[in-house]
């Protein structure tokens, strides 16, 4: 028998030999032209390889329909503890048994890379059902998406975007249920698969989808390298695949710096929480790989990518609410820069999350990028804007913790870049920071002298007063919030379920040293 230490070693090896190969400099590599089709039991239609510039975007090409074998869970607002499944080798018949009353809207929830049958997807889909009239439909795809192969659950999100919209065009068909009244909401690879489906409707375009943090690796540009060029629309989520396209960023940065998600605007409204690129609570110490072995090198790289990646669905989950003390209110805003200098205190608002009704947006008008923060477990407090008049230069961290008389409070700074602290030189400068509500009376106008040459003024800015007093509630599936003492994979279980760390990151690492 195979000890783990050998299998380890073992999978390392075989890694290594698969990055170099993937990391070779040849003109599109392992791109080739052939293609595949799939027309029985489910016409899906065919599919080639994609590439742009000398890599492939996909270098595997789709699994069939059968492979994949998507699982569909069905619940309705009106019987929540009901739910029906359906197979898609049987659409008519299956959806014309199954209960979709008219009256409801129709939203998929689907998830991403190494997963399947998810704890967050449930809780969003109870929520959804206890706010409104809502049939709800869970997608699992996991045998398509499991790890370690990334790039072959990401050619098969076009598989599946075509098995919903077949799913979508039976329903609207048989129970009259008009296109318009379907959303999508759709977590890292899941969003690219709820743009595969938009796009299949070209007259009559789906009514919503939600970007969760959309996967980046493969599918913008530079990233993982700089070989992979710019994507084109109809190879991504788009902003034309839906009337209205919102996309929340959480893990923006480039693969190479622990980002799994994107920064580019695809949506109609983009969203930034904290920056969009690293979360607050989800640690980074894997920037110091040169002193850990392998082993924890590709563990702490790991951990900090899913940390930030989850709290995408953890922050949608909030959005889901009668109480509007829970939603993220953001700011509009041009760059990351402004918001951090506290530049658009004054720009115009809007909350983030799921609507109750369907905006449809103006695709003439440009797009638009909005900014929040977020405490460090990712719920809601009030935005600060600080003042800071300093003789000598002051760092500041990123959680900073500052005492009003008795009362300590703890500030998250809305930081530029990737660092746990903000070095201000000799001067005035302005920030944003995020602290919680409940200190609010505390530090609304507040003026400190942090040392003998430093004092700051705190002013909170976009406060919504509670005109009733309700309770707040905290994510269930993240009850405890995400803190850097947290195993973040055991608590979201965003990118696989905290097995050793797969050949995908070794892969990124190795053509990090390559190129």
């Amino acid at each position: 028998m195979i000890s783990v230490g050998h299998r380890w070693r073992a999978t390392l090896l075989l890694s290594v030999l698969l990055a170099i190969g993937l990391c070779s400099r040849s003109k599109r590599f392992l791109c080739f032209t052939d293609e595949v089709c799939y027309d029985e039991p489910l016409n899906v239609g065919c599919f080639d390889r994609v590439s742009f510039g000398r890599f492939c975007q996909h270098v595997y090409l789709p699994m069939s329909p059968e492979t994949i074998g998507p699982n569909f869970t069905i619940t309705n607002s009106d019987d929540p503890f009901f739910h029906h499944h359906i197979n898609i080798f049987n659409l008519t018949d299956q959806v014309t048994t199954a209960w979709f009353p008219r009256a409801n809207d129709v939203t998929f929830i689907i998830h991403g890379f190494g997963e399947s049958q998810k704890l967050w997807m449930r809780y969003v889909r109870d929520a959804i059902v206890r706010l409104e009239q809502q049939t709800v439909i869970l997608v699992y795809w996991g045998k398509g998406s499991t790890h370690p192969n990334y790039f072959q659950a990401a050619a098969n999100t076009r598989v599946v975007g075509k098995i919903i919209a077949k799913l979508i065009e039976t329903i609207s068909e048989i129970h009259g249920i008009p296109y318009d009244r379907f959303r999508l909401v759709g977590f890292s690879l899941g969003a690219h698969v709820a743009g595969f489906v938009g796009k299949q409707f070209n007259k009559t375009k789906i009514g919503a989808i939600y970007g969760l943090d959309p996967a980046g690796p493969l599918f913008s540009e530079g990233n993982p390298n700089r070989f992979y060029k710019a994507v084109p629309r109809d190879e991504r989520l788009d902003r034309g695949d839906a009337d209205y396209v919102e996309i929340l960023h959480t893990s923006g940065d480039n693969f190479m710096h622990a980002g799994a998600g994107s920064h580019f605007q695809w949506g109609d409204v983009d969203f930034y929480a904290n920056g969009g690129e690293h979360q607050p609570g989800c640690h980074i110490e894997y920037l110091k790989f040169f002193t850990f072995s392998t082993e924890q090198m590709m563990d702490d790289f790991w951990k900090t990518m899913s940390c930030s990646h989850a709290m995408a669905y953890h922050a949608f989950f909030h959005s889901i609410t009668e109480n509007f003390l829970e939603r993220h209110v953001a700011f509009e805003c041009a760059s990351k820069e402004d918001w951090t200098y506290g530049r658009c205190v004054n720009g115009e608002t809007m909350e983030f999350g799921f609507k109750r009704f369907t905006p449809i947006a103006n695709k003439a008008s440009p797009q638009r990028k909005y900014f929040f923060g977020t405490l460090r477990n990712g719920t809601r407090g009030v935005h600060v804007n600080v003042e800071v008049e300093n003789l000598e230069d002051l760092r500041v961290p990123r959680n900073w913790k500052v005492d009003f008389a008795n009362i300590s409070v703890e500030f998250v700074l809305q930081l530029p870049a990737i660092s746990e602290h903000l070095v201000l030189p000799p001067g005035n400068h302005t920030f944003v920071a995020v602290v919680s509500e409940e200190h609010l009376e505390v530090i609304d106008g507040a003026e400190l002298h942090i040392d003998s040459s430093s004092t700051a003024r705190f002013t909170a800015f976009g406060v919504q007063y509670p005109t009733t007093t309700m309770e707040t509630t905290t994510s269930p599936f993240l009850s405890e919030g995400l803190h850097e003492d947290d195993d973040p994979l055991e608590k979201s279980g965003a990118l696989n379920d905290g097995n050793l760390p797969t050949w995908i990151s070794i892969c990124a690492f190795i053509c990090f040293a390559v190129l």
